[in-house]
């Protein structure tokens, strides 16, 4: 009787180490999908940005600022984007060149929702600069 008794306390650590396992194997599997998806939106708005011409990017309005973003179609998880042109560069090596240079910072903040109630707010941020005479210039 005691062997029976030791035997299911066994079983059930066991059991419970096999499904604790894989509940840590989703979240991490729902975190990967959530930064990958993060990155392929980030690139995206860079490569649009990238063929912006000059007079498209200084033009006020005309880059969409903010913007939503689904990790899947209909999906219950959004990412929120904010684009930000500005010539308030952190550096001042070329003081003349200011007024021909652009910083552009796209940004994303999304919640996300794991093991049921638990929300936590992540955020992913690239940054570029843009030249008036750099490569859009190049591209028809």
């Amino acid at each position: 009787m005691i062997d029976v008794v030791v035997a299911m306390g066994v079983l059930g650590i066991v059991l419970l180490s096999l499904f604790a396992s894989f509940t840590f194997g989703f979240g991490v599997i729902q975190l990967s999908r959530e930064d990958l998806r993060a990155t392929q939106i980030l690139q995206e708005k860079m490569e649009v940005i990238r063929l912006y011409k000059w007079s498209n990017l200084t033009t006020p309005g005309y880059v969409r600022t903010n913007f939503n973003e689904p990790l899947v179609t209909n999906g219950p998880i959004f990412f929120n984007g904010t684009i930000t042109i500005t010539t308030n560069l952190s550096f001042a090596a070329l003081p003349d060149y200011k007024a021909n240079l652009r910083e552009v910072i796209v940004s994303l903040t999304w919640t996300n929702v794991l093991r049921g109630t638990n929300r936590t707010l992540r955020t992913r941020e690239t940054r570029t600069f843009v030249s008036h005479y750099g490569l859009q210039n190049y591209l028809q």
